[in-house]
């Protein structure tokens, strides 16, 4: 028997179940998730199937994005190692989960300067302009093969542009 989500479990009464990449079961309420995020079918459109969705997300992730689609008190994002919270964030970005992408952005600020790359990366691949001028002071400097590696082909001749101007 596959393991469930403690707090996304059958008790719960969700009617979608979704599949973690570690195997963990999610049962989730259609309605919820079409109103709290663009990334998923609205209620009326998903159809209930006894298959779990098999997502790419860890079971650790999803757990933290699955609390931002109901209506209560969203998780608290603070003490969180930065790899699990991109994780989360990149998460709300792909699915639309428009609460956590809010207080992501918002909180992404936090993990600067030690994570500037990273989050220029993720800044510019999300278009948050006031994250890419946050982070981009502290890049100034860094060889080009690591900003090549965090930044979207489309900010990459931009960014040298304006590190070596005449």
């Amino acid at each position: 028997m596959a393991a469930t989500s403690d707090t996304f479990n059958a008790s719960s009464g969700g009617d979608v179940i979704f599949r973690s990449s570690d195997g963990v079961l999610f049962f989730v309420h259609k309605d919820a998730l079409g109103y709290c995020s663009g990334g998923f079918p609205d209620g009326d459109a998903i159809t209930v199937d006894p298959e779990p969705v098999p997502l790419t997300e860890s079971s650790s992730v999803l757990e933290i994005l699955f609390q931002f689609v109901y209506p209560r008190k969203q998780p608290a994002l603070d003490d969180m190692k930065f790899s699990l919270f991109l994780a989360v964030a990149e998460a709300a970005e792909k699915y639309e989960v428009y609460f956590a992408m809010n207080i992501c952005q918002l909180r992404m600020k936090e993990y600067l300067p030690a994570q500037a790359s990273a989050i220029f990366g993720f800044a510019g691949k999300h278009n948050y302009p006031y994250l890419i001028a946050a982070a981009s002071p502290l890049l100034i400097g860094k060889p080009l093969t690591e900003i090549a590696r965090v930044l979207p082909p489309h900010l990459f001749v931009p960014w040298v542009s304006l590190v070596f101007v005449d």
